[in-house]
């Protein structure tokens, strides 16, 4: 960057100014360019864009129901806000208990769905039917039946509608993972229902399909993980999805109630309840993807003996039966200054996988974490061979910081051909430190130089000319002053250096600056041109005509 300055600004004191900007210009690059690796963390915040029911995005065959009244009110119908043909969708069956009916909505990929809003038949005015009351069915792949939705405090009933043209929102807590949503009116008595529907949500990024974890410690507390909705078996969770994708964290203190329950927002693990000393998780992707990074929500409430995991064991897999290539090893520094929960990212260093392996070390008493989200894009190329595991397994050691984003690593038993991109990248940072330390020396040296140009100084000739000494000398001397015209004066060249020497006559008191050229002049020679100069008439008619 240096090299593109002008040179009018690497003068004097600009110049360690100009450095200092352009280290910190680079510095700021730097910093931009490794946090740019975690904006695609999952926030659930911003996930509540309506799906394409009323906007017509999600077309009329994506659109099935149970039963239909009449062709008029079948299920294309059913969107919300939209008033066509009879206005809504209604089924053929009065709705009670026990009487299944549903309006479906069926996705090309799995969506995050946050929200439902809902309607009931207006139909112009003519309308009178509405849901008071509904609930909610979900499938995704890998989902082997229909799972019915549950709240964050186990209710499945949701609130609908009181009239036929209000719009009713309501907000799923924790959300649903589902490429096809149902929704079925309910009513403890015999009613004519009509609905509208809304979806509200945002594409699956991360592509998480499931993940398999071990049952979370003490339930009481609120540190099991509530909304899985996968199997439990044995002690472990299998097949499904819950509170470590749903996008909620937890509050720094596990203890308080952060209005979805107490405890709400964290799985915990307890160091006794796994016989191996660790906790392991393994995420399922919907396809091999290419992975950066993987980031952890962890507590850090060290003063009721929970801390974040002191190592953690990355390990991946394209079919999930072997986990070849490098584990990446990663420790963490303990803090024991701060309680506040904290967001541990890890990098993966482009690593291609469907099945990921993390094993997570104690470094007290409990582990708990409310978010593992993964950084990623799908693999264009299609991979369906598993290589067998080889004998010696290599290890990738990755050390933490306290920002936990510049991450120092070595290779441990590495394999050669593996280590290719590692000599690339030193190659290309020696020949960046060896330009930068080129062009530090060029400001140098531009800048000692300029010092003494611009400084003032007594060794400038401030008539411009400067006398030859040697020259002087042999035009005064008493033997050449007939051949004084052979020995022109010779002006000193522009690279020689001049001494001034000030010379003082007390009869005629004058002063009279000389420069002499060293190692010739010395300051004999000096005071012998001086007694010649004041003995020659020209010199005493020139101090008269001065006066």
């Amino acid at each position: 960057m240096l090299h593109n300055l002008p040179l009018s600004n690497l003068r004097g004191g600009k110049i360690m100014e100009t450095y200092t900007e352009v280290m910190l210009l680079q510095r700021l690059f730097l910093f931009i360019t490794l946090f740019g690796q975690y904006s695609m963390e999952f926030d659930i915040r911003t996930c509540n864009e309506p799906l394409g029911m009323e906007s017509g995005a999600i077309p009329d065959e994506a659109i099935s129901a149970s039963s239909s009244y009449v062709p008029n009110v079948g299920p294309k119908n059913g969107r919300l806000r939209v008033e066509k043909a009879g206005g809504a969708w209604c089924p053929k069956q009065q709705v009670e208990k026990g009487i299944r009916e549903y309006l479906q909505v069926d996705m090309e990929e799995v969506f995050v769905v946050t929200g439902v809003q809902t309607q009931g038949r207006y139909d112009r005015g003519r309308g009178q039917e509405y849901a008071e009351e509904y609930t909610i069915e979900y499938w995704r792949p890998g989902l082997g039946d229909w799972k019915e939705y549950k709240r964050w405090d186990g209710k499945q009933i949701l609130r609908g509608n009181s009239d036929t043209a209000t719009v009713e929102s309501h907000r799923l807590m924790p959300p649903i993972f589902a490429s096809r949503v149902r929704v079925l009116p309910y009513s403890v008595h015999r009613r004519t229902i009509c609905l509208r529907l809304e979806l509200l949500g945002c594409i699956n990024e991360g592509g998480v399909l499931s993940y398999v974890a071990p049952e979370g410690s003490s339930p009481a507390q609120g540190l099991a993980d509530s909304s899985y909705d996968g199997q439990l078996s044995e002690g472990e969770l299998r097949g499904g999805l819950g509170m470590l994708v749903d996008g909620e964290t937890g509050a720094d203190n596990f203890r308080l109630d952060i209005g979805y329950g107490k405890g709400n927002g964290w799985v915990g693990w307890k160091n006794d309840s796994t016989a191996n000393g660790y906790v392991e998780l393994l995420f399922e992707f919907d396809q091999i993807r290419n992975f950066s990074a993987v980031h952890l929500f962890a507590n850090n409430y060290f003063s009721r003996e929970v801390q974040v995991f002191s190592k953690a064991k990355i390990m991946f897999s394209i079919g999930g039966r072997y986990f070849n290539g490098r584990t990446l090893s990663y420790s963490y520094m303990p803090d024991k200054f701060l309680e506040n929960a904290r967001n541990v990212s890890i990098h993966l260093h482009s690593r291609l996988a469907r099945f990921i392996k993390i094993r997570l070390f104690f470094a007290s008493q409990w582990i708990m974490l409310s978010e593992v989200t993964f950084d990623s894009v799908p693999f264009a190329m299609n991979i369906t061979n598993e290589e067998i595991p080889e004998s010696a397994e290599d290890e990738l050691v990755i050390t933490s910081h306290d920002d936990n984003i510049h991450d120092t690593f070595e290779t441990i038993s590495a394999r050669k051909d593996d280590n290719s991109y590692v000599e690339v990248i030193v190659g290309v940072l020696t020949a960046i430190m060896l330009l930068l330390l080129i062009v530090f020396v060029i400001i140098l040296v531009l800048s000692r130089r300029n010092k003494f140009q611009g400084s003032p100084s007594l060794l400038r000739n401030p008539f411009g000319v400067t006398i030859n000494m040697k020259d002087l000398l042999m035009n005064l001397s008493s033997g050449n002053n007939v051949n004084a015209s052979s020995h022109p004066i010779t002006p000193v060249s522009q690279g020689q250096r001049a001494i001034p020497l000030r010379l003082h006559s007390k009869n005629t008191n004058h002063h009279l600056l000389i420069y002499i050229t060293p190692p010739i002049a010395t300051r004999s020679d000096a005071r012998q041109v001086w007694r010649n100069v004041k003995s020659r008439p020209r010199f005493h008619r020139f101090h008269r005509h001065s006066r």
